[in-house]
């Protein structure tokens, strides 16, 4: 039980730091303002500027 607690504790911690530290596999930023959009938006939701639709 202690094991399996532990395992799911560490994983969630790995998982959240994962989120936090590397946001552009999870976000775009705006070119013009700088702004974190989603992966799916296709406008910045501050200043609704177009997205690019990919990065080189």
């Amino acid at each position: 039980m202690f094991r399996t607690v532990y395992l799911v504790i560490m994983v969630g911690v790995i998982a959240l730091v994962t989120l936090l530290s590397v946001p552009w596999l999870f976000r775009r930023r705006c070119t013009k303002c700088g702004a974190w959009n989603g992966l799916e938006a296709s406008r910045c939701k501050q200043c609704s500027e177009a997205l690019p639709t990919d990065y080189e």
